[in-house]
């Protein structure tokens, strides 16, 4: 514990951030890592299913379009539902949409 208590205050002689600060930036940093990497695999996936320039174009607008206002929409469901159940309704949708996309 006397361990914990010193490494903290180490911590906080370095950064006036806390801990927390770093680690929520950390996973924020490779959420969009994540969100990038679907963003240009899923052109290149399309691509290569036969989708012309054109087509790719609407459908990655659309994606941006929903990936941009869908929170809105289900901000508000959330406050209306609670965030635990608009929680779990998304990763109900959520989990048949990957087993699809590892199963094509």
């Amino acid at each position: 514990m006397d361990r914990l208590v010193r490494q903290e205050v180490r911590m906080a002689a370095r950064s006036p951030f806390p801990r927390v600060f770093w680690i929520a930036n950390l996973i924020e940093v490779l959420e969009r890592f994540a969100y990038y990497g679907i963003y240009f695999s899923f052109g290149i996936y399309l691509t290569s299913l036969g989708f012309s320039r054109d087509q790719l174009g609407v459908v990655q607008t659309l994606f941006l379009l929903l990936s941009y206002c869908l929170p809105l929409f289900s901000g508000t469901l959330a406050d209306r539902f609670g965030f635990k159940t608009m929680l779990i309704a998304a990763y109900l949708a959520y989990l048949p949409a990957i087993l699809l996309l590892i199963l094509t």
